[in-house]
Formats: structure tokens, C-alpha cells, sequence
């Protein structure tokens, strides 16, 4: 290890009172990890909001048209306007 970094070392031992090097090293790694977890949320959290403000804006700028259905009137297949049922199609998301 460079003499710097021993020296940097101790006195960051000395600081915080450790028992060893390795303590020292430990509590270093232990404080980066919470660090890198903290920054990783935060950047997650930073992007969520963009994404939530980006879908705001999107839906600010969508128009509203008001359009009947093309299958609201009869389609003049039998006596009563419409054609008969052949299929029914049932979709369940849920």
C-alpha cells in the first residue's frame, strides 16, 4: 500500500477509534453499500417521477373527440336493424 494511503488509514482509525485496518476497510465497504443502495433508489425514484410526469403531459395533451361507436345504429341486416349474434367474445383481464 502506498504511504499515503497508510497514512490517510491511520488517522482515519485513529478518527473513529477501530480496532484494526480491517474494521476501518469493513465500516469503508459497509457505508459505500448503503451509499450505492441510497443512490441506486433515489435514481429510480428520480426516474419514476419523470416517467409519471411525462404520462401527465401526454395525457394533458390528448384531445377529447366524442364519436358514436360504428355499431351504435342498425346495420339493416333484419327486421329489427341489426344483424344477429354469431360469437361472443368474453375478455377477463383480472
Amino acid at each position: 500500500m502506498p504511504p499515503q494511503a497508510m497514512e490517510r488509514l491511520q488517522k482515519l482509525k485513529d478518527r473513529i477509534e477501530a480496532a484494526s485496518y480491517a474494521e476501518v476497510i469493513r465500516n469503508a465497504l459497509r457505508l459505500s453499500r448503503r451509499w450505492w443502495t441510497s443512490t441506486k433508489k433515489a435514481r429510480i425514484l428520480v426516474e419514476a417521477r419523470r416517467w409519471r410526469d411525462r404520462a401527465v403531459q401526454d395525457l394533458r395533451l390528448m384531445r377529447r373527440v366524442d364519436m358514436p361507436s360504428p355499431n351504435h345504429d342498425s346495420r339493416g341486416h333484419d327486421e329489427r336493424g341489426g344483424a344477429p349474434v354469431d360469437m361472443l367474445l368474453l375478455h377477463y383481464t383480472g
